[in-house]
């Protein structure tokens, strides 16, 4: 019986024992590398519970894994210069206790490759080649032979561009741009680029001309494609587009021995691989006093730049330099005056102007001040319908071969082409972003002006400084151009909020700081009235005169810029490459400003002035575009602030504001639309307009900001707002009731600002206001903002994109 018991207590043993084993608390992955060539090692990570992580190179199982999701990340792999991908970059997988998961990972050949072979160039000279792949987003520049691998699969470009040698000569590719379709493969596609020389010499050979002749330099060549060079020795020109040139060649040297050309001017023509010769011969001899004639070649004013014929136009009102080219028929001791007859204005009167030079010049020289007789005009003096009349020697003190051609113009006056501009004003904003504030004041207003001042066609600037900063809740400003025009269009709308105590015609200027020293620095409406500009100085003044220049219609100059550019900028002569073209001067200075060494304001280059093209269209827009026509005869008044954005043909739509403002509508009817609807969807207001564009960005950026009367409304309940533009529409409802509690809390934060929260869900937007002053203070958003308020309480406007309300806050 003992036994029996004993017997049946190691079954009961038994079976307790098997019933309470250890179950599995671990699972695996079985990861099978596929697709690759032996030898080339995989690249696939993989991550998951408890900060795992483990790469493979090759087929792998993975054992003892914590239940729980696994991330594989699979890399491209390069192995025999070519590339190997996956149909997929990432895969996930969960694990169980006790499971084994299985993983494949099907790597292919993902790349091919290109055998570029280049022919034709010199030894000493290497090729220049760009391969691009538009939908690949790549980019090389290829420098020799040879295969270039690992390339995705796409249409490449393969461009050749012409290269010129150490020598001077030029090398063009008898296909200057090729299409090439690569594959996934490893056998290479092969591409030719066949160079060949593509231009010819000219060889100017100088005769007879002593050393006293060769300032300034009397040979000069022109030709195809603005090509200019003055000589004054034998040279070989290398490198010549083929075509014909012209080589002209004036009389040189000092009195009494002169150095007269023999044949003035001359042509050749320059063919491909040939050196064409062309003689210019000098002859010596000396002038007869007898012969001297003294004539008045040119007359103009100048405040900022000016052609030599004087057919930029004068702003009234300012100052101006009037210079007077007189020359003679040879080289002359003569020193006479010049008389100027002012006319055709309140107390005109004559002028006798002493030689700056002891001799009258052969040539007129407009780079040099003292080769003109120059007198200052004072801005009472520069009126709408002034005349002048300049005649040199008029007392006959020197003996001329004829008098009758000493006076400009023979007969009658000249006009002087006179226009009133208005005066711009312009408000600047300390605009607050990511804490960093912008630096304005009124003492530094004057410097960031300063350059705007010098050379904007306008009569004067109305500035000043807006009392209050404005802060945003955008992220920093980026070098690439992050959360600059969302801030601008900020600041459009600011400026529309702001005209119950300002007038909308005057130009909002927003400053701010960045914490970089290198990237974008400025961005403005073309012919809007916002603008910003960072608050570095003295490059801030430069920056604030460009994107006025914006605000006032210009597009870009081409120089260093490719979005935004001018098409209708000159681009022969001296204003290829966006230099000014013609001679400017800064008359606080009394400084020329040469043409082709000086670039535009409005490009992206160093050593700015402003172009006689630019002055006289960005005249013209200030004229047709006078502050008071953006003023609405309105009077303050209940309105609906409607304001947005088209990024690239996406339309955005800000939150709407009711607001007291002046209204201002659109200024003509455009390609964008804007409509509001009753809660049946019938339509109560639709305007059609053209969005404010940004040139400083790439792609296309617009804004638009609009204070729309309530009256227009006509006493119907609004329900939603649609935004139409480039065939794509958005529309805005109410996020819900605009009397729900938004549960604010508003703190202050060291007695200058305020720390706002309140429920972004149901109010995606606050406008926070000086109910004081008038002034907005940010357009809050996100739930969660600190704003730079002052000591002064404040009003909060709650916008549920619709409607809005507005509450005082209690602060703590």
């Amino acid at each position: 019986m003992a036994s029996l018991r004993f017997r049946a207590a190691l079954l009961f043993c038994a079976v307790v024992q098997m019933g309470c084993r250890d179950k599995p608390t671990t699972g695996a992955i079985v990861v099978t590398i596929d697709g690759l060539p032996s030898g080339a090692p995989a690249s696939v990570s993989v991550s998951g519970p408890n900060d795992f992580f483990q790469r493979l190179t090759a087929t792998t199982t993975l054992e003892n894994l914590a239940p729980g999701s696994y991330v594989l990340n699979i890399a491209a792999v390069r192995y025999a210069n070519a590339m190997y991908t996956s149909t997929t970059t990432q895969e996930f997988h969960t694990v169980t206790a006790g499971g084994t998961e299985a993983a494949t990972v099907p790597y292919a050949l993902g790349s091919g490759s290109i055998n570029i072979a280049v022919s034709g160039l010199p030894l000493d000279l290497r090729p220049t080649l760009f391969l691009t792949c538009a939908a690949c987003g790549l980019s090389r520049v290829i420098n020799a032979s040879g295969a270039v691998n690992e390339l995705p699969p796409g249409n490449y470009v393969l461009r050749a561009d012409t290269l010129t040698s150490l020598d001077g000569d030029r090398f063009g590719a008898a296909i200057y741009q090729q299409s090439i379709t690569v594959a996934a493969s490893l056998t290479p596609v092969d591409a030719n680029v066949s160079y060949a020389l593509s231009s010819g010499t000219l060889e100017v050979t100088v005769n007879g001309l002593g050393v006293e002749g060769q300032s300034p330099a009397p040979v000069s060549v022109t030709g195809p494609g603005g090509f200019r060079r003055s000589l004054a020795v034998s040279t070989k020109l290398r490198g010549m587009e083929p075509g014909t040139y012209t080589i002209s060649a004036t009389t040189a040297g000092a009195c009494p021995n002169v150095y007269r050309p023999d044949i003035p001017s001359q042509t050749a023509a320059v063919t491909v691989g040939a050196t064409t010769p062309a003689s210019v011969s000098f002859t010596q001899s000396q002038f007869l006093a007898s012969n001297l004639n003294l004539r008045v070649d040119a007359a103009h004013l100048i405040q900022v730049v000016q052609d030599y014929a004087g057919a930029t136009p004068m702003v009234a009102g300012k100052p101006a330099l009037l210079r007077v080219f007189a020359i003679a028929n040879q080289c002359n001791s003569a020193a006479p005056k010049v008389r100027v007859t002012l006319g055709g204005i309140p107390n005109a009167r004559t002028i006798d102007l002493s030689p700056t030079e002891s001799s009258v010049r052969t040539s007129p020289d407009q780079g040099v001040l003292v080769s003109s007789y120059n007198q200052m005009l004072s801005g009472a003096e520069v009126q709408p319908g002034l005349t002048i009349i300049a005649e040199i020697d008029p007392t006959n003190t020197v003996s001329e071969a004829t008098e009758t051609d000493n006076r400009l113009p023979a007969t009658g006056v000249r006009a002087i082409d006179v226009r009133s501009v208005p005066q711009v004003g312009v408000r600047f904003v300390s605009v607050v972003v990511a804490d960093n504030a912008g630096n304005v004041s009124d003492t530094r207003v004057d410097s960031l002006l300063a350059v705007s001042r010098r050379i904007h066609p306008i009569s004067a600037y109305n500035a000043d400084v807006r009392a209050t900063p404005y802060t945003s809740s955008r992220a920093a400003f980026t070098s690439s151009g992050g959360s600059w025009a969302e801030v601008l269009s900020e600041l459009n709308a600011l400026r529309l909020a702001d005209s119950t105590t300002t007038p909308t015609s005057r130009y909002y200027q927003g400053i701010v700081r960045v914490t970089y020293n290198s990237g974008v620095a400025g961005m403005a409406y073309i012919g809007g009235k916002a603008a910003l500009s960072w608050d570095f100085l003295p490059t801030a003044s430069d920056v604030v005169a460009h994107e006025l220049g914006h605000n006032f219609g210009r597009f870009h100059a081409p120089c260093g810029v490719t979005s935004g550019v001018d098409q209708n900028y000159p681009t022969t002569g001296d204003y290829s490459g966006g230099y000014i073209g013609q001679y400017g001067i800064d008359l606080s200075t009394m400084s020329l400003k040469s043409p082709k060494f000086f670039t535009d304001v409005m490009g992206y280059c160093s050593r700015k002035w402003i172009s006689d093209y630019t002055y006289f269209f960005m005249m013209r827009w200030l004229i047709d575009h006078p502050a008071q026509a953006s003023v609405t005869s309105a009077a303050v008044q209940p309105s609906m602030l409607v304001w947005g954005r088209i990024v690239n043909g996406q339309p955005v739509l800000e939150p709407a504001f009711e607001i007291d403002a002046r209204p201002e509508l659109p200024r003509a009817a455009g390609p964008h639309r804007i409509t509001a609807f009753d809660a049946s969807g019938g339509e109560i207001v639709s305007l059609s307009f053209a969005g404010n564009r940004i040139a400083d960005l790439p792609g296309d950026q617009q804004s638009f900001a609009f204070a729309i009367p309530m009256s227009m409304l006509r006493g119907r309940s609004l329900a939603s707002l649609e935004l139409t533009a480039n065939g794509k529409t958005v529309t805005s409802v109410a996020s819900g009731d605009v009397a729900t509690d938004a549960q604010t809390v508003a703190t202050r934060v060291g007695g200058r600002a305020m720390h706002l929260t309140w429920n972004a869900s149901r109010f995606p937007a606050v406008m926070v206001r000086d109910p004081a002053r008038g002034e907005i203070l940010s357009f809050a958003r996100g739930g969660d903002a600190t704003i730079v308020t002052g000591d002064a309480p404040v009003e909060l406007v709650y916008s549920n994109r619709i409607h809005s309300v507005r509450v005082r806050p209690q602060l703590r």
